[in-house]
């Protein structure tokens, strides 16, 4: 396992000392789908979703512990939802006016093994009105040719509704996608390093951390933590009028498992971000307990 995803116990247990709840209150969680056995929202929004296909596997999750920087708490966590094999297998939740958001953040734990389809989409919230396409995915950068190093790496696609005045009247264009892509690490590691070779075996096996970020028209992808450079969308952004859907969205036959997904009404830092730890002792775990309610009572 990678260790930016999975903070050692001690430093997470300093971090846990140093932000306490401070970071609650920045933002709010408007919804988070722990995917504990079952689809449900944990927010008080309860915007729980609907699994079509998979399975919720307990032998393999991103950590036996999540930490959540932003409410300051420890939650054991057992299972993940297990998107593998051929065939679509998604969790769908339903549109709702919370997810119109003009900044926010998606963050999921994934692990892929096997060779996924190009540009197989793991989280989308896109629609078609009257024709016009709009809404953005979280996907897997497809380029097959060999010797492309974008193969492999982390991106989040966003289809705006560019108005092009080559007729009259002027009609929108539903094909102006913009791409924000990670260019640091890969979440598809060839078996010869990277993208950079035409072999297609992935050698990566690990959990791995991925978030999109929008704030006004800057979007950004990070992987484990590392962030795209931003990404200036030209023309309107609207939130498409359809349900999320995250889990594999395509029939490709392939390994693919997620865990924790968790959208913010607002832009979370990296440090905000979910992270995986190792199962602490009871001791401890009282003892971080304590001191975090301290925080709170002080900052209260």
């Amino acid at each position: 396992m990678k260790t930016s995803p999975l903070l050692s116990w001690t430093t997470t247990a300093l971090l846990t000392l140093l932000l306490g709840t401070a970071t609650s209150g920045w933002s709010a969680t408007v919804g988070y789908w722990r995917l504990e056995n079952n689809a449900l929202d944990s927010s008080s929004n309860l915007l729980g979703g609907t699994a079509s296909g998979g399975v919720f596997s307990t032998l393999d999750t991103p950590g036996p512990t999540i930490f959540d920087p932003v409410a300051g708490t420890f939650t054991a966590n057992t299972h993940a939802y297990n998107a593998s094999g051929s065939g679509a297998k998604t969790i769908v939740v339903p549109d709702n006016a919370l997810f119109s958001q003009e900044n926010f953040t998606w963050e999921m734990f994934i692990k892929v093994t096997g060779q996924p389809a190009s540009y197989d989409a793991f989280l989308t919230n896109r629609d078609s009105v009257s024709g016009l396409g709009r809404g953005y995915q979280i996907d897997f950068d497809g380029n097959p040719a060999v010797g492309s190093t974008a193969f492999g790496r982390l991106r989040a696609r966003f289809d705006l509704p560019i108005v092009v005045p080559v007729t009259d009247p002027p009609t929108p264009n539903p094909n102006q996608n913009q791409v924000a892509t990670v260019t640091t690490g890969y979440l598809y590691q060839d078996a010869d390093g990277g993208g950079a070779g035409g072999i297609r075996v992935n050698s990566d096996t690990s959990w791995h951390h991925i978030a999109l970020t929008k704030e006004g028209n800057q979007v950004r992808v990070y992987l484990d933590g590392v962030a795209s450079s931003a990404r200036t969308l030209t023309g309107p952004f609207e939130e498409a009028l359809a349900s999320i859907i995250f889990g594999k969205t395509s029939s490709a036959d392939y390994g693919l498992l997620i865990d924790e997904v968790r959208f913010s009404d607002t832009v979370l830092l990296p440090s905000q971000f979910l992270q995986a730890v190792p199962e602490p002792s009871r001791a401890m775990l009282l003892f971080l307990c304590a001191g975090a309610i301290v925080l709170r009572r002080r900052r209260n």
